[in-house]
């Protein structure tokens, strides 16, 4: 049976000090991952919090895509 997702290898591994801040406040430091570790807008990842040993590994799934909004552009804006 397959997985409803499936993730990559991690990509990158937080800092302590980033994986501190990540903890305290996941959704509020969003950008901030994406930032330090080159996550693409349109993607999901996940942070690992345990084991210890493997504690703020950033992986990125290979499935599933986010929809990211687009600001639109009028007609009256292209002067």
């Amino acid at each position: 049976m397959r997985a409803p997702f499936h993730l990559s290898k991690f990509m990158k591994k937080l800092t302590a000090e980033q994986f501190r801040e990540y903890a305290a406040d996941a959704l509020g430091t969003d950008e901030k991952v994406r930032k330090w570790c080159n996550v693409p807008e349109d993607r999901y990842y996940t942070v690992t919090t345990w084991p210890e040993g493997q504690a703020g590994e950033v992986c990125v799934t290979t499935d599933l895509h986010r929809a990211v909004r687009v600001p639109k552009v009028s007609k009256s804006d292209q002067a």
